[in-house]
């Protein structure tokens, strides 16, 4: 029997208690991105598909193109902790800080706005994925209702800008990220579920975290 891999967690209780410690803060991080965008004369957060292009590009600009804030003491729940025994040097890809991590959460959150204002029903889990050797198994993503897989937000919101600013310096550097990626992963996620509902029943996780999370359902959780 194959073991079951677990995001960043050795057991269903440390991926759930993970999940809820991203959950809680969720509703801080739309708000934060929120007032950084009328702030900064960002996009319309108007949750719409086409928003995307201009949140991606605005991210892009916000983390290349402009001197770093201030950092903050910050990493999220759902990240690996550090490694104490890492230390950079010259040739070597720089650490992502607290301040880029924070924004790229508050980025993920709004991507996550944007699927679950186009998938009613839609909503946050710690994913239990039917492979169980599946790279998403225990990672907060977006349950669409579609058991062969969810929309792995966080890392659609990710775009490859914090691996532009981490490689910025190295020789030949990287190229800048594509303004489209967010908009076209969530397109790809769509028509991924809608040719999958063409064939098959929409099932849904029962619960976000718990026993009942491996349980799948025909109809969206209340």
């Amino acid at each position: 029997m194959s073991a079951v891999y677990i995001h960043n967690a050795t057991s269903w209780e440390e991926a759930d208690a993970a999940f809820e410690a991203f959950a809680v803060v969720v509703p801080d991080r739309r708000r934060e991105l929120a007032e950084r965008v009328a702030a900064t004369g960002g996009p319309d957060l108007d949750r719409s598909v086409e928003s995307l292009d201009a949140v991606n590009r605005w991210f892009i600009a916000q983390v290349l193109d402009r001197p770093a804030p201030p950092d903050v003491d910050y990493r999220p729940a759902w990240m690996p902790p550090t490694n104490p025994d890492y230390r950079w040097r010259p040739g070597l890809a720089y650490p992502a800080p607290g301040w880029l991590l924070l924004l790229w959460e508050q980025v993920g959150v709004y991507v996550g706005d944007v699927m679950t204002t186009q998938v009613p029903g839609a909503r946050w889990v710690c994913w239990r994925d039917r492979q169980k050797r599946h790279i998403s198994n225990g990672k907060p993503v977006v349950d669409v209702g579609v058991p062969t897989g969810a929309s792995d937000t966080l890392a659609c919101a990710n775009a490859g800008v914090l691996r532009a600013w981490s490689e910025r310096d190295l020789p030949g550097g990287v190229d800048v990220p594509d303004p489209g990626r967010q908009r076209a992963f969530v397109e790809a996620v769509l028509a991924r579920r809608a040719a999958y509902l063409e064939e098959h029943p929409a099932r849904w996780q029962a619960a976000p975290t718990g026993p009942r999370a491996s349980r799948p359902q025909a109809t969206p959780p209340p």
